[in-house]
């Protein structure tokens, strides 16, 4: 609480955390997949994308949580058993992308292909030790004042850009991350 309080006073807004514990650096606790829109794509792109990618995680056996990134995309996370590697989960999620992007013609795999209009990137490379993601619940920098809110899959259909903010994410009843870690997941070979 009392660093929470220091972050506050220095009136810092986004709070990113590593995919790692400290303890354990080198190993992720959380695999992530970075839904992320290009224009003029925007969050309901970004919702298809995630349902599509869900499906297949599902096909794998794996079990995803979805939260918003608070600004234009989706985060996708899966928790993962101990002793993976970051060089696993980034050339694991690389692979998904590829794979999606072969069978989806708005989903793309690679940086270098985000010029293309209206594409979603699914963004690989932040699963690394210096990667990051936005906290769950953490405040972004917008003029709507968003939120990197935690969802069940079932309310991302319905999902508008600005549904959860500084003025209404208090009020919210479900917590489905509450169970996050009760499942960790290996990686399929």
């Amino acid at each position: 609480m009392d660093t929470l309080i220091w972050l506050a006073n220095l009136a810092a807004l986004e709070l990113h955390i590593p995919l790692s514990k400290i303890q354990a650096v080198a190993e992720p606790d959380l695999l992530l997949f970075d839904v992320d829109p290009e224009s003029p794509a925007g969050l309901n792109e970004a919702v298809q994308t995630a349902l599509v990618l869900r499906e297949y995680l599902e096909s794998l056996g794996l079990t995803s949580f979805v939260k918003t990134s608070g600004k234009k995309g989706i985060h996708v996370v899966i928790p993962l058993v101990s002793g993976i590697s970051f060089k696993e989960t980034s050339s694991f999620v690389h692979a998904v992308a590829i794979e999606l992007a072969r069978k989806n013609d708005f989903i793309v795999s690679e940086r270098s292909q985000t010029n293309i209009p209206g594409t979603v990137l699914l963004d690989y490379p932040q699963n690394s030790e210096r990667g990051t993601m936005i906290a769950p619940y953490s405040l972004r920098a917008t003029r709507e004042a968003t939120v990197s809110t935690p969802l069940e899959w079932s309310e991302l259909p319905t999902l508008r850009p600005y549904d959860w903010n500084i003025f209404n994410v208090n009020t919210r009843k479900k917590a489905p991350w509450r169970q996050l870690f009760d499942e960790r997941h290996k990686l399929p070979v």
